[in-house]
C-alpha cells in the first residue's frame, strides 16, 4: 500500500515538474539563424538577402540590433553592403491598440548576433 502511495506521489511530482519546464520554455523569445548578404540600411530597417527553406532567394528585414553588435559592426557603414553574415535573431510579438481601438499584432525582429563570413 505504501509503494502505491509513493508511485502516485512520484507521478504527481513529475507532472508538476513537466508543467514548470513547459511554462519556462513558452516564455522564451522565438528566434532563428540564417546566412544572408547585407543589402541596405534605410534608416529604419537592416535588410539582408538569403536563400529560404524552399531554396529561393528571399529578403528579410530587421528593425533592431543589439547595442554591443552595433558598436562592433556598424551596418550603417556602406562597406558592409554585399558582405555575407551569419545572423542570429529574436522575434518579439506584441499586441498594440491602434487609433480605432482595434488590436494590432506586431512582430519585431532583433539581431542578437552577427558573424562576418567574408
Amino acid at each position: 500500500m505504501k509503494s502505491i502511495k509513493h508511485i502516485f506521489f512520484l507521478i504527481i511530482a513529475l507532472l508538476i515538474c513537466n508543467s514548470a519546464i513547459h511554462a519556462q520554455n513558452s516564455h522564451k523569445p522565438e528566434g532563428d539563424a540564417i546566412t544572408g548578404t547585407f543589402d541596405d540600411y534605410d534608416g529604419v530597417f537592416y535588410t539582408f538577402n538569403y536563400i529560404n527553406d524552399d531554396m529561393k532567394k528571399d529578403v528579410i528585414s530587421f528593425a533592431k540590433i543589439h547595442c554591443e553588435l552595433r558598436e562592433r559592426i556598424d551596418l550603417t557603414n556602406e562597406k558592409y553592403i554585399g558582405r555575407t553574415f551569419n545572423i542570429s535573431y529574436e522575434l518579439k510579438t506584441e499586441t498594440e491598440i491602434d487609433e480605432d481601438g482595434s488590436e494590432e499584432i506586431l512582430t519585431t525582429r532583433t539581431i542578437v548576433n552577427l558573424e562576418l563570413l567574408d
